[in-house]
């Protein structure tokens, strides 16, 4: 194929036909475009074309380079191929981030230890701390009535009120993790009664969906 036959008969050849003469220096997009036969439709359809095939010979190019030239791998403990830019984080997207044990690093959640989220609905504790949790919101609300019962300013109402809110809130996230321990979505605590069997019940040993056993077990 030479440029004076292309440009004759332009109609007779393929918009990849036209893409790799383009390529091999045959023609130019300026010389096609003086070509009546040229249309817009066609234009577009041997630019596509050209990148398919630029980006067929850059992989090409990448394929044939000498090892030394390829990024380095790393392996995981499990012996897995990893990049040499990877750290070696799993890969969490924002669904699974809401609901599971996982932060916002990509890790499982480590639960050991007492009140390490006191107001968030993720992560597990055990029943000691939910204990201790419900004893922490009696005492604010035997305080809060007191100082309502006592006072009738409003700075001081207000601070009560704020409290009171901030006690349920806290009540309701400790008792969403402790059913996280024994493996359940925290609206079983919904349930008439649940919280006897939160306050007793051992968690579920070892590691769920919601991160570590908080007694490190």
């Amino acid at each position: 194929m030479n440029k004076k036959d292309l440009l004759r008969d332009l109609r007779k050849y393929s918009a990849e036909e036209i893409a790799r003469a383009i390529a091999g220096g045959v023609v130019t997009m300026a010389d096609l475009q003086k070509s009546e036969y040229f249309t817009s439709s066609m234009s577009m359809q041997v630019e596509t074309a050209l990148r398919r095939i630029n980006c067929r010979d850059k992989d090409s190019s990448a394929q044939s380079a000498s090892p030394s030239d390829q990024p380095s791998e790393k392996r995981t403990p499990n012996g897995d191929a990893v990049g040499e830019s990877s750290d070696l984080r799993m890969e969490v997207t924002p669904a699974d981030e809401g609901k599971r044990g996982i932060g916002s690093e990509g890790r499982i959640l480590d639960n050991v230890g007492m009140f390490r989220r006191p107001f968030s609905f993720r992560g597990r504790i055990r029943r000691l701390e939910y204990g201790f949790s419900y004893l922490i919101v009696v005492g604010v609300e035997m305080l809060t009535q007191r100082i309502d019962a006592a006072t009738a300013a409003p700075f001081l109402l207000f601070a009560c009120f704020v409290c009171d809110i901030l006690a349920y809130w806290f009540w309701i996230a400790q008792g969403c993790k402790r059913c996280h321990d024994l493996g359940h979505n925290g609206w079983w605590q919904l349930i008439p009664f649940y919280g006897l069997w939160l306050l007793f019940q051992n968690g579920k040993p070892g590691m769920n969906e919601y991160g570590t056993n908080p007694k490190g077990v």
